[in-house]
């Protein structure tokens, strides 16, 4: 067995040390984790000294199971954040809801639980715009766990959807019917948390689907093209 040497600022020396597991708390995004610390001590003194792949043991540890405490869209995002790590507030939200949409037109079940309201700018998501807006992004800093359907769909949403700007996608969002129904009678600039219900999303996306023949999540961007060439007058 390899020996394991760290140095101790105790004994002014690189030594050898222990790894030992106690339970320990942490405070993530306002919510408190319970986990298995991992911790080196030093052989001869006794004292705790710093070992730095610990350090990323521990908090891969912490911010898997921060993800699994706060759900499904809390994966989804740091999936879209780590690999377009220069996205937009406004860019991730509709990401968010075109994941959630077109996942369900492919695989009749929706990506997570949480529901999107009919803020002024489209689809908003409030769990994670005050994360985002909080600049929370400890969760974002391991690698989110999608399954192969999963990754397929938001592979292309980062693809097809996520090269267009913030206030393009609004637009986009705008003029579909789900956010349109939820916000009804409301003037323009009108602030509302309506949430726009998944039955709507549900029946929306399964109709662009179909409509635009999608037989694969990279048929997506047959609709994000034709919507692009109608707003410019293509």
């Amino acid at each position: 067995m390899k020996q394991r040497y760290s140095y101790c600022e105790f004994c002014k020396a690189d030594v050898l040390y222990d790894v030992i597991e106690q339970q320990s708390d942490i405070n993530i995004c306002g919510k408190t984790i319970n986990y298995m610390e991992k911790i080196a001590r030093c052989r001869y003194c006794h004292h705790e000294i710093f070992v730095m792949h610990l350090m990323d043991e521990n908090i891969a540890c912490t911010n898997r199971l921060l993800q699994e405490k706060q759900g499904k869209i809390y994966v989804v995002a740091s999936y879209l954040l780590q690999h377009d790590p220069k996205i937009s507030a406004l860019v991730l939200q509709k990401a968010l809801y075109y994941c959630q949409g077109l996942f369900y037109a492919f695989h009749h079940t929706f990506l997570f639980e949480n529901d999107a309201q009919a803020w002024v700018h489209g689809p908003v998501y409030k769990e994670i715009y005050h994360a985002f807006k909080q600049q929370e992004k400890q969760f974002f800093q391991t690698e989110p766990s999608l399954n192969l359907e999963e990754k397929e769909v938001v592979d292309a949403i980062l693809r097809y959807i996520c090269c267009y700007r913030g206030e393009t996608l609004q637009q986009m969002t705008h003029l579909e019917q789900p956010w349109l129904q939820t916000r009804k009678e409301l003037p323009r600039n009108t602030k509302t948390d309506r949430i726009i219900k998944k039955d709507k999303i549900a029946k929306f996306f399964e109709t662009i689907k179909q409509r635009y023949a999608m037989k694969q999540p990279c048929d997506i961007r047959l609709y994000a093209q034709d919507f692009m060439n109608k707003i410019h007058g293509s």
